[in-house]
């Protein structure tokens, strides 16, 4: 350990600057030498930190858009969309076709499960979590959609599937 003869406060072996004051504590340094020693070593430390606190410059600030966000709540409002087309699909049926309301049922319960499939995934997209599934339940509020008859879904779905898309860069 080494004293600093300014503050008199221990530096451990090797340090050049004071921890506590600042004051050169190595006699074999000047001044000017430490001034390029730091310029060398900043150019080098691409995290930029100066006394040990991070400069302003090592903080990298990435710009997030609203585009996940807009698409995510899009694909959830095509989900419901979807989900509330698919009951009304399903208790319509039964009623006014009643020798293939059991094959009806079962689609619209399958589609009813697809479209929260894409209901979750639009959270995943507004969350900015996992790529991957967020575009994949995109597609499938997609698809679903363009089985009910209300395309207002699908097409709320597909330019969910763009933003969300374009968008990929803000994903891990």
């Amino acid at each position: 350990m080494i004293n600093c003869p300014k503050c008199g406060a221990e530096n451990r072996e090797g340090h050049i600057l004071c921890r506590s004051c600042g004051q050169i504590i190595s006699s074999q340094h000047s001044t000017t030498d430490l001034t390029s020693m730091y310029r060398s070593q900043s150019q080098r430390d691409s995290v930029g930190y100066k006394y040990g606190i991070p400069t302003t410059s090592s903080i990298s600030y990435e710009r997030q858009t609203s585009n996940p966000v807009i698409g995510g709540v899009l694909v959830i409002i095509s989900a419901l969309i979807g989900i509330f087309s698919w009951i009304f699909i399903g208790a319509l049926s039964a009623n006014l076709i009643p020798e293939y309301s059991e094959m009806i049922i079962s689609c619209s319960v399958l589609f009813i499960i697809l479209e929260i499939v894409a209901f979750f995934s639009g959270f995943l997209a507004i969350r900015r979590t996992n790529f991957a599934f967020a575009i994949i339940g995109s597609i499938i509020a997609l698809l679903v959609g363009i089985f009910t008859f209300f395309y207002i879904g699908a097409i709320l779905a597909f330019v969910g599937i763009i933003l969300i898309a374009i968008s990929h860069d803000e994903f891990p």
